[in-house]
């Protein structure tokens, strides 16, 4: 088995400009929302933090996530609901406490908190906004044809092997690469409403007669939304709220998931340790979960492929020992790599997976 992971190097390389990675992304917002006080004050305290001062660190997921604490600091005390809400509200632990207190009301800073919550809720959704119109662009099919084309057609080719392909990106990049060209599924079924067959995760494609693989997008897709238990496919632009898009976003990601991402998981999991062969595309290192499967279920003697330009990234992937294509996903990037993941199909049918 063959497994590809695809990080948002990989799209970044199809189209800069369509696709670009979250620390270019920083740049690519509008005005609207980069003027917005709210969003310089998060810049402002993120670039003091000792961890976050190198600007490759800083990009919008992080400052997504700042604002996500931010939201639900204030709601702690400001919201309608739960104990805390209670407690400071008409001063009943000052009351009860604090005797010196008791004409203190927190009224002002209740309002003040509710103010603070409602600006960073419009902030954050302004940036939702963008980032669905952004990324739910769809790739002409010339800007593949030195990428993600060539890449699929000499995988399949030269090997027997099923191809997996996973990416943590929410775009529509390698959809358009496969569509009705490779036989790798993905996932996406015909109804009077396209849905998304999450069975296939748990149950295996060897009832798809052809199919050599799946495509599993990790972190969700830019044209998921939920309802009702199902994912539906459609149209990518935003639905108003995060709670209605089936994607996982912002942050770097961990083990404790909810359907469907726990089974998405639990599959990428299963097949790194039956790849005779991983290829790394634009990954960053950056979700502790993804990175913890590639260093301890991989087999041990699988050959590992990265293809990425940056070189700071090396210290992450310790111990894992690979081979680094530092053009990143080009044609003599990809050309190069297809004759080393040829080369180590030698014991692909070896008893010892």
């Amino acid at each position: 088995m063959i497994v590809v992971l695809a990080g948002a190097g990989a799209s970044f390389a199809v189209d800069p400009d369509r696709y670009p990675t979250t620390a270019q992304y920083l740049e690519r917002l509008p005005n609207e929302i980069k003027d917005e006080r709210l969003f310089k004050l998060a810049i402002e305290y993120l670039e003091s933090q000792g961890s976050l001062v190198a600007p490759a660190r800083l990009d919008i997921e992080v400052v997504a996530m700042a604002l996500d604490r931010l939201i639900e600091a204030s709601t702690a005390i400001a919201g309608n609901e739960g104990f805390a809400q209670w407690l400071y509200r008409d001063t009943r632990w000052h009351r009860a406490v604090l005797e010196q207190f008791q004409k203190f009301s927190m009224e002002p800073l209740t309002r003040i908190l509710q103010a603070v919550q409602r600006d960073a809720d419009n902030l954050r959704s302004g940036i939702d906004r963008h980032v669905h119109k952004l990324y739910g662009q769809v790739p002409p099919l010339h800007s593949l044809e030195h990428t993600w084309i060539p890449f699929l057609k000499g995988l399949l080719d030269a090997n027997k092997a099923p191809v997996e392909l996973f990416t943590t990106n929410y775009d529509v990049v390698i959809e358009q690469a496969i569509d009705n060209r490779f036989p790798i599924a993905t996932g996406r079924q015909d109804g009077v409403f396209r849905t998304l067959n999450t069975a296939l995760w748990t149950e295996g494609i060897s009832e798809l007669p052809g199919v050599r693989g799946l495509l599993t997008k990790l972190h969700g897709s830019i044209d998921w939304s939920r309802e009702d238990g199902e994912i539906y496919l459609g149209a990518p632009g935003y639905r108003g709220s995060h709670d209605r898009h089936a994607i996982i976003y912002p942050g770097f990601k961990g083990g404790d998931l909810s359907a469907p991402f726990d089974q998405f998981h639990r599959y990428f999991e299963t097949c790194v340790a039956k790849a005779t062969t991983l290829v790394i595309i634009g990954y960053a290192w950056r979700d502790p979960h993804i990175n913890a499967i590639l260093k301890g279920r991989r087999h041990p003697k699988a050959s590992i492929i990265v293809l990425n330009p940056e070189k700071e990234f090396k210290a992450a992937l310790s111990p894992l020992v690979c081979h680094h294509l530092s053009r990143g996903f080009c044609e003599e990037s990809v050309s190069e790599c297809l004759e080393l993941a040829g080369a180590s199909k030698d014991w692909s049918a070896s008893s010892e997976l």
